[in-house]
């Protein structure tokens, strides 16, 4: 009888699972009654509270390291010193960064030709309203309004009335940017390129854009349009990448290839303002817009 008893016993315990030890040990659930679920709840409002004043006294030393603003400083231009201390390719200021969407493909498949940035150049009294309004095209009336400084070629510029042969609207209706922004444009404005900047725009703003591809000056009769980033095969690459144009036919058209995109380029594309040197630089800095003194983008 004794045995049948214990042979009972070992059963259950094999069925239920737990050894006796076993069963003592196994923790009791918080929700199993009133004062274990009041015990549990406590704990979780207790460690709610800590992590909240963690989160406070993180905010409040953010706050207290944060550099405090000075009216009357910013209103001052900057002096000499300050302009000479910054060396030439180095930003006057941080320039807020632009993402230029470099995952997508349009992004990749210019990056795999050697484009990064797209080059406008424009005078340098234009680029507070540029920082406003973004690049216009020449023919929109909220550019003729704002009255920019024009420092193109007036018998170049009759060229671009004429109709592209892609989309059929005129040269006019596009903002054009240079492949490369030291080419015979800027050669041909040196006794004025200390006036000129070039404003670096993200490939980001070709997204979604029926933009333009041209193997050279796009107010020459001999160069060739294409509708899109198929066309970069086509372009002359040799001259783009070369330090000068004049070893190479037609060298001096070729160099002025050109990315046109249609009506606009909203302002937040502009990656940098890039300038001849540090007295522009300085002139733009009074306006409360940051640039980048790049000499390598000029003529000696």
């Amino acid at each position: 009888m004794f045995w049948f008893i214990a042979f009972i016993i070992v059963v259950g315990l094999i069925v239920e699972g737990v050894s006796p030890k076993q069963r003592d040990k196994t923790p009791r659930n918080p929700t199993s009654n009133s004062s274990y679920r009041r015990e549990y709840r406590e704990l979780l409002e207790n460690k709610k509270a800590r992590e909240l004043k963690k989160q406070e006294e993180a905010k409040a030393l953010v706050q207290a390291r944060a550099p405090k603003s000075d009216k009357k400083a910013t209103q001052q231009p900057p002096s000499d010193e300050v302009l000479k201390s910054y060396s030439i390719n180095r930003p006057f200021r941080r320039e807020p960064e632009v993402s230029d969407q470099t995952s997508s493909p349009l992004a990749h498949e210019l990056e795999k030709w050697g484009i990064k940035s797209l080059w406008h150049m424009t005078h340098i009294r234009n680029i507070p309203s540029i920082k406003r309004s973004g690049l216009l095209s020449h023919k929109s009336p909220k550019l003729k309004a704002l009255n920019p400084v024009d420092i193109s070629d007036p018998e170049v510029q009759r060229w671009r009335t004429r109709l592209d042969p892609c989309f059929g609207l005129a040269l006019h209706d596009y903002v054009p940017f240079y492949i490369n922004p030291r080419n015979p444009m800027l050669y041909r404005r040196k006794d004025i390129q200390r006036d000129i900047c070039f404003i670096e725009v993200s490939l980001a703003a070709l997204e979604g854009k029926d933009f333009l591809v041209s193997n050279g000056n796009a107010a020459s009769s001999k160069t060739e349009f294409y509708d899109g980033i198929w066309g970069l095969q086509f372009l002359p690459w040799e001259v783009l990448r070369a330090d000068f144009w004049t070893d190479f036919d037609d060298g001096k058209r070729k160099a002025c290839s050109e990315i046109l995109v249609p009506d606009a380029v909203d302002p937040k594309f502009i990656k940098a303002v890039h300038c001849h040197s540090a007295a522009g630089a300085g002139l733009l800095a009074q306006k409360g817009i940051n640039a980048v003194i790049s000499t390598d983008k000029y003529f000696r």
